[in-house]
């Protein structure tokens, strides 16, 4: 299975196809992929019978945690 970087979905549905762009495949920037067996909105993981797509954007910032140990709330 190949895998490629996207920098944005903008529409992902399982059993129809995504429209991806941003993508680093076959020298592409806007894909309409095959359809898609899996999706994982956090990850960002879409996937494919053929390709393997992952988010290439930032991960979600460290959740905040004051000097002394706690949350707040």
């Amino acid at each position: 299975m190949k895998t490629a970087k996207y920098a944005d979905a903008e529409f992902v549905k399982v059993g129809a196809c995504a429209l991806l762009k941003g993508v680093q495949h076959n020298g592409s920037v806007v894909i309409v992929t095959t359809p898609v067996q899996s999706y994982d909105p956090i990850t960002g993981v879409i996937e494919t019978k053929t390709t393997r797509y992952i988010t290439d954007a930032a991960p979600p910032a460290k959740l905040y945690k004051p000097a002394h140990g706690g949350y707040p709330g």
